[in-house]
């Protein structure tokens, strides 16, 4: 697959993210308008002059302007890979993408459940693949569960499917979680299905996938263990296809009756390597950012690749990890300010998370 002009621009483009410097002068500030004012001076500048216009213009407060920029540029720089993109890589690209599509659907599928005011949840969706600014503006506006699978369907989403499966149980019992499991599964599946080439790139992106579909059941054991299912109950939430777990495994790990011990039995499970030194170091105090840590160790690994292949995928897909991580810390910072958040532990997640600063990953 011939990647060198969309790698090059992309080696361009990463030259543009925050660094080191530019996160320990926006942690250190004290107010909104000082990050404004440092982002001025970054990749963002142009983003948060159009959405100072706008925000300031609606009554929005300065926190709103920082977000609104980053979903700006967000959308743009997924738009430039996109576009920039020869066609025979989009299916990979589409399939990195997939994560955080689906992030964006179970985040508005909780929303409509649990009544979420579009202002409280809007700020969090991520304008990415099929789901740009404009479609989840639309999305975000949908109050009904129905109402949200119809649009999808209409639009011709292959999420539809999934969600259209599981929607006579959630009218039955108003629970989403059976439409979040078929909606896993079904993107998992469906773009392991798609990625049918042969070669590292397309080996890459493979198991990128199994390593979602790893921290998916993970995230599941953490949910479920402890709380006495039945096994056949449990066997119905796990979801094959991943590297790292069998489902007598994850039966196994669902019986453990605290936090400590599923988190040694996973670090037995998962044997050698970076996963199993994560859950050997966690502690019952961790549970919270599990989730980002996995996602970390996928990150790691790819930045690896792009070192032992620098014409391969890996080069793409690693700037995508990369820019959803610059979001994501912004967003935190922002967040600290509001609520007076210890200058040190926001350091510590942006600057060396768990993953980065405690377990040396041996790939």
């Amino acid at each position: 697959m011939e990647l060198s002009y969309l790698n090059a621009r992309i080696r361009g483009w990463r030259g543009g993210l925050l660094g080191t410097e530019d996160y320990n002068r926006l942690i250190s500030t004290t107010t909104s308008e000082e990050v404004i004012g440092l982002l001025r001076q970054t990749r963002y500048g142009r983003d948060i002059d159009a959405s100072s216009i706008r925000i300031k213009s609606e009554g929005g407060l300065a926190r709103d302007v920082i977000n609104a920029a980053i979903k700006a540029r967000l959308e743009s720089d997924f738009e430039c890979i996109w576009n920039e993109a020869p066609v025979e890589a989009r299916p990979l690209i589409k399939a990195v993408f997939s994560a955080w599509e689906v992030y964006d659907i179970k985040t508005i599928l909780r929303a409509i459940k649990n009544d979420v005011k579009k202002d409280e949840f809007y700020v969090v969706l991520l304008p990415i693949g099929e789901f740009d600014a404009a479609a989840l503006k639309a999305l975000s506006n949908v109050r009904d569960v129905p109402d949200l699978v119809s649009m999808l369907a209409t639009w011709g989403s292959v999420y539809s499917v999934p969600l259209g499966r599981g929607l006579s149980r959630y009218m039955e019992r108003r629970e989403i979680a059976v439409m979040e499991r078929e909606l896993d599964r079904f993107a998992y599946s469906h773009y392991l299905a798609s990625i049918t080439g042969g070669g590292y790139d397309y080996e890459l992106i493979r198991s990128v996938i199994r390593d979602r579909i790893d921290a998916t059941n993970i995230m599941t054991l953490i949910k479920v263990a402890g709380y006495g299912y039945p096994d056949d109950e449990v066997a119905g939430f796990f979801i094959e296809d991943g590297k790292r777990l069998s489902l007598k495994a994850f039966i196994e790990l669902a019986s453990s009756k605290t936090p400590d011990e599923l988190f040694g039995g996973l670090s037995v499970t998962l044997k050698q390597g970076s996963w199993s030194r994560l859950f050997s170091e966690l502690s019952e105090s961790y549970p919270d950012i599990i989730g980002q840590a996995l996602e970390d160790l996928t990150a790691r690994r790819l930045a690896v690749a792009t070192v032992v292949d620098p014409l391969s995928i890996a080069v793409v897909a690693h700037y995508i990890y990369s820019v959803l991580k610059e979001a994501r810390s912004l967003r935190l910072i922002v967040r600290a300010i509001e609520f007076s958040m210890p200058e040190n532990a926001v350091r510590d997640f942006v600057l060396g998370t768990f993953v980065a600063s405690e377990i040396k990953e041996r790939i």
